[in-house]
């Protein structure tokens, strides 16, 4: 999280982090930049909701944590138009994504109204699986951001565990279901997806 604040942010730039850990408040303090940690409580249900009229824009260098229901996400994006350097968010659909997803449309519409000229949103997305068959979310998402308006930069491979030359011990299989039997078995996932977008913006100098 740091690096991604130190490649795609510049001083006094906005930091906004879903569902993220105090971590990356301390990684835009250090690099002099201004954050905002959002938590949903889709998630963390414990968390209370700020009323209606919050402002995801903290004062100077400071940091801002705002609790939100889910479905006011989205209008908290676009009160702050034009205003982020960086969204870092993570995809986590109920269903297969679909690059028409009615939910992850709006959310990236919400991302991309919220960005500056120049801005950067990086997203994490959930594996691709098999159960009706094989879904990409990463295409999908690809997508619904281009569709959004936002330019596809770079899709990162984050590794979850140590590079090593001796093999990888397989995690738990999952159960299969009617739908998976029969099918090749599957790999052992050993990283995340990271993408990059960017605000088409002109960036100054």
């Amino acid at each position: 999280m740091a690096r991604l604040i130190a490649t795609y942010t510049r001083r006094g730039d906005l930091v906004v982090a879903f569902d993220a850990h105090a971590a990356a408040a301390d990684a835009a303090q250090w690099f002099g930049r201004r954050a905002a940690l959002v938590v949903t409580t889709g998630d963390h249900v414990a968390v209370p909701t700020r009323p209606a009229g919050v402002s995801l824009v903290p004062v100077r260098r400071s940091v801002r944590l705002v609790a939100v229901v889910h479905h006011r996400v989205v209008e908290l994006l676009h009160a702050a138009h034009g205003q982020v350097g960086l969204i870092i968010g993570r995809y986590r659909p109920d269903t297969p994504a679909h690059p028409a997803d009615v939910e992850l449309c709006r959310w990236l519409g919400g991302c991309a109204a919220a960005l500056q000229p120049g801005g950067v949103l990086a997203v994490t997305v959930p594996d691709a699986r098999f159960r009706d068959g094989y879904v990409d979310h990463a295409s999908s998402v690809v997508a619904a951001a281009r569709a959004a308006g936002l330019i596809y930069l770079q899709h990162i491979i984050l590794a979850d565990r140590p590079l090593s030359e001796t093999p990888v011990e397989p995690g738990p299989t999952p159960a299969l279901g009617a739908a998976d039997r029969g099918r090749p078995p599957r790999h052992t996932r050993t990283h995340t997806d990271l993408l990059i977008f960017r605000h088409p913006g002109a960036v100054d100098a």
